[in-house]
């Protein structure tokens, strides 16, 4: 009846199961819903198995939302994923309204194919400061590769199409890796890192270029 269970349904039919002899007692079934309640001759009783069962069907509800959940907000922050290449130069006009809002250089890497001190500087400096938490949100790293065939196109601060090889020229860039550090108008915040100098140093050389950026920059109203 109802659609119980039989079960349920035996409970709502019969006072055996709450201590009646011989049938002879009369129930006055008053209601049968969620959290069922019979009244007996000997009180109301609710069925103790709907209640346990409801509560373990609860609990077991709940450890699946506290599983779950963390897993799917570790999947939702793309902020997570492993920086794994120095972005290429594509728009700087589009770049300069970033850096202008949050007040950080733009850290510009010039290379060249073939490169192997290029590729040092890629890879033991330029991808670990992409992927270092205390620089996040501090600098912004693009690459502009000269030589390369065919050549990429790119938008330079003011606007205007140009490639990586012409801006590269523009820029007086002779030598790679090269490392720039400019501000949203294209100009520059500290001097120019030319070539790969001693390693030991190097890495100091390129965050106390980016602190020197940061630090113009926020004391500039522009």
């Amino acid at each position: 009846m109802f659609g119980l269970p039989k079960s349920e349904a035996r409970l709502a039919c019969s006072d055996n199961d709450f201590g009646g002899r011989g049938g002879s007692a009369q129930l006055d079934v008053h209601r049968i819903a969620i959290g069922r309640t019979v009244t007996t001759p000997r009180g109301t009783v609710s069925p103790p198995h709907f209640r346990h069962g409801f509560f373990r069907c609860l609990g077991g509800w709940i450890l699946a939302c506290l599983l779950v959940l963390p897993a799917c907000a570790g999947t939702a922050n793309p902020a997570a994923a492993r920086v794994e290449r120095v972005a290429p130069a594509g728009s700087f006009s589009a770049d300069s309204l970033i850096v202008r809002e949050r007040k950080i250089p733009i850290l510009v890497f010039y290379s060249r194919p073939g490169c192997s001190w290029c590729e040092m500087v890629r890879s033991n400096y330029l991808i670990p400061l992409a992927n270092d938490p205390a620089y996040a949100g501090r600098v912004l790293i693009r690459e502009v590769a000269l030589g390369r065939e065919p050549d990429m196109l790119l938008t330079d601060f003011h606007g205007r199409t140009t490639t990586h090889n012409a801006f590269g020229k523009t820029r007086g860039i002779r030598l790679t890796p090269t490392l720039d550090f400019l501000n949203g108008q294209g100009m520059n915040l500290s001097e120019p890192i030319v070539g790969m100098r001693l390693p030991d140093f190097y890495g100091a050389q390129i965050e106390r270029a980016i602190e020197e950026g940061i630090t113009k920059l926020r004391g500039d109203t522009n």
